[in-house]
């Protein structure tokens, strides 16, 4: 119920991964610094030489560097839903019942891990049912999105009327700025988490698509 309340609003910024998507769509009063530091924090894991195998899903490797940044965005995006859930306490909307459950729970490195392991293993399924996505589809999203995202930075369309969003779409700025990338080689550097999300996204789409069909077999 949180995550529907943090993302009630439809989220921009879909060539994110999981965890930053959310991360950018709670409207948030952390400064920008903030999200450049997390990105600085994410270019200084990059630059690490030592990136041991921790997991292997068919051949295909989670390594110490993935944890190390998918840990790092989790709790960054735990810090943030703590601030929003105070939010929600001050409205009276809930009753001590729901908050109880609505309250965010930090996650280990062991959960992470699991995660990640379970988000490769839903990729691999993908491929295998025929829903990974093309890299020209992932060329033609992305460049979508740049133009959208460069719109708004430079006050033009509708949505650069929208202060929530521009603000987003700064905060993802101030995230690649941290890694020292422009918004050209950020996109660059997202091409695999896309079509990876792309592919996972479809697929789930087919399962649910597929499921009135079982039902009426019953």
């Amino acid at each position: 119920m949180l995550l529907k309340k943090l993302c009630s609003k439809k989220c921009l910024i879909i060539i994110l991964p999981i965890i930053l998507a959310v991360i950018f769509t709670i409207q948030s009063t952390s400064a920008n610094n903030e999200f450049f530091s997390v990105g600085k924090d994410i270019k200084s894991i990059l630059n690490t030489q030592e990136n041991k195998v921790l997991a292997s899903v068919n051949g295909r490797n989670i390594t110490q560097q993935d944890l190390d940044r998918a840990f790092i965005l989790q709790n960054f995006l735990y810090e943030l839903q703590k601030e929003e859930f105070e939010k929600i306490k001050q409205e009276g909307t809930f009753t001590q019942e729901q908050l109880t459950y609505m309250k965010p729970k930090p996650k280990t490195k062991d959960e992470v891990l699991q995660e990640l392991i379970e988000k490769e293993m839903l990729y691999l399924e993908s491929i295998e049912q025929g829903c990974a996505v093309y890299d020209e589809e992932v060329e033609r999203h992305i460049e979508e999105q740049k133009k959208l995202y460069q719109d708004i930075l430079d006050g033009k369309g509708e949505l650069a009327n929208n202060q929530e969003t521009v603000t987003m779409v700064k905060q993802m700025m101030q995230f690649a700025e941290g890694m020292g990338l422009t918004l050209e080689e950020y996109c660059e550097y997202m091409k695999p988490v896309i079509k990876k999300g792309l592919s996972i996204n479809r697929l789930k789409n087919k399962i649910l698509q597929q499921l009135p069909q079982r039902a009426a077999r019953l």
